[in-house]
């Protein structure tokens, strides 16, 4: 039977639904159009709708600002989320379509001061996993960005349990940072993870395996021309500073810029027999 009072109710309903979806698009347009100071105004107007997902973006529009580099209206965005905070606790989780935080977008694509704004308005994101299984410092790691990396960890750090530094099949940041030879980071997160030297993969795989498997990583293993060879030592790179002088031999005959591999391999061996032997 009708019911005048059910069809006013579906009528309310659907023009809801219609003025939600508007808002969306036109929300959407000015993101797609960069228009940054109309987006920053209808997120400070109308947060309650504003910070939700974008259905046709798949995402906030914090992470489109944060992969488009734009610095300062992360910012605002950041300081309408914080003044919304009490009300809105976990806004700033808010995941896009692969599962990503802002700091996910931030440690991959953002620049450092980006990452340091947004790691610092919620440092629990550091231990937030997107659908591949990656925290945010996960991925800052995998991809070799090691100021990123030693930033939010010590921002985050607080709020870090063992589940942000491997995925769910047992890959660590270890085995990332040697797969891709990023020594200088392979080093110190095995001074900040020491645990981390017996810790195998889904295939059983430790890190000393995956660098037994790197020949170049040793002298033996480079065979360079003459010509090659002068470039080599005269090819500028970033030696750490700090250097275990335990670790260090007196004599040594290989190149300077070999001295932070050499190191992370006498650590990750020294590392590798304590455990074992306990």
């Amino acid at each position: 039977m009708f019911s005048p009072s059910t069809a006013l109710e579906n009528f309310e309903i659907t023009d809801h639904l219609k003025k939600n979806i508007n808002f969306e698009k036109q929300l959407f347009k000015k993101i797609r159009s960069r228009q940054w100071s109309d987006v920053v105004n209808i997120y400070r107007e109308n947060f309650d709708q504003a910070h939700k997902v974008i259905a046709t973006l798949r995402e906030t529009a914090l992470h489109v600002a944060i992969a488009l580099g734009s610095e300062d209206i992360v910012k605002e965005l950041l300081k309408i989320l914080h003044a919304n905070k009490k009300e809105f606790e976990n806004a700033l989780k808010y995941k896009n379509d692969q599962g990503n935080t802002p700091l996910h977008v931030a440690a991959s694509t953002g620049s450092l001061s980006t990452c340091i704004c947004v790691a610092e308005a919620e440092p629990s994101m550091g231990n937030e996993r997107n659908k591949e299984g990656k925290s945010p410092l996960f991925l800052a790691a995998l991809l070799g960005r090691r100021e990123i990396f030693f930033h939010l960890h010590s921002i985050c750090e607080s709020h870090l349990d063992t589940s942000y530094y491997r995925k769910e099949d047992g890959e660590t940041i270890l085995h990332c940072a040697i797969k891709r030879e990023y020594w200088d980071l392979a080093y110190r997160i095995l001074l900040l993870h020491g645990e981390l030297a017996i810790c195998v993969d889904e295939n059983g795989i430790l890190p000393i395996h995956l660098l037994a498997e790197k020949p170049s990583a040793f002298p033996s293993g480079c065979h360079l021309g003459w010509w090659s060879k002068i470039i080599y030592y005269w090819t500028p790179v970033d030696v750490l500073k700090k250097i275990d002088t335990s670790l260090k031999r007196r004599e040594h005959k290989f190149p300077e810029n070999c001295q932070t591999c050499f190191s992370f391999i006498q650590l990750l061996w020294r590392w590798t027999k304590i455990q074992v032997g306990k």
